[in-house]
């Protein structure tokens, strides 16, 4: 009983948690791709902010996880500290077996702020009529994404999408990149057939 008190909670936290934030996808497959008979994926979130880039990584792992694949974080795997050659690259999948590269790349980031007024009118007998507005303004996140899964022998695309990801006023990058994760894996496990 107390395991499914537990479930029934982590169940509700998720769906506040993702409800901050929604993620449209549009994808597409590479016909000639054999993307069924991938084990292993590395994902990759190539930004600036390492912070943000291990929340996209933890966020992309804990999602492609439950679809049966072996999840490999590429900080973890090619730190960012160091230049890697083609060779290295080819080299450090071959040891790890990893069949595909996912990448999401950050191509914009912008506030949508809507306004909202409230007046309220007093009359005062001395004075009359009272008019006072108050404005304020609401900020909610956009960002939009390229996600492209490469084959880490061909180097071909075998998958790519592009996203966009609408927060609500209380929503932080991490909601934002969580959003961002499970749709591109939702998405995924549909085109792919998984």
């Amino acid at each position: 009983m107390k395991i499914v008190r537990i479930s029934v909670i982590i169940l509700i936290i998720t769906g506040f948690i993702l409800s901050c934030a929604s993620t449209k996808t549009t994808s597409m497959t590479n016909p000639n791709a054999d993307i069924r008979n991938y084990r292993t994926l590395l994902v990759s979130a190539p930004f600036q902010n390492l912070e943000e880039r291990k929340v996209a990584e933890d966020a992309l792992v804990e999602e492609f996880s439950k679809l049966n694949l072996v999840v490999l974080r590429a900080i973890d795997i090619i730190p960012p500290v160091k230049e890697y050659s083609n060779e290295e690259f080819k080299t450090i999948f071959a040891e790890k077996n990893i069949d595909g590269v996912l990448i999401v790349q950050l191509t914009d980031a912008y506030t949508k702020t809507t306004y909202q007024s409230r007046s309220q009118t007093t009359y005062n007998p001395y004075t009359g009529i009272n008019t006072q507005t108050n404005t304020n303004a609401i900020n909610k996140p956009r960002r939009e994404y390229v996600v492209n899964i490469y084959d880490s022998k061909t180097s071909e695309t075998v998958w790519m999408s592009t996203s966009v990801t609408k927060g609500n006023a209380f929503a932080d990058e991490g909601t934002l990149l969580k959003s961002l994760a499970y749709e591109i894996a939702s998405t995924f496990k549909k085109d792919v057939g998984l």
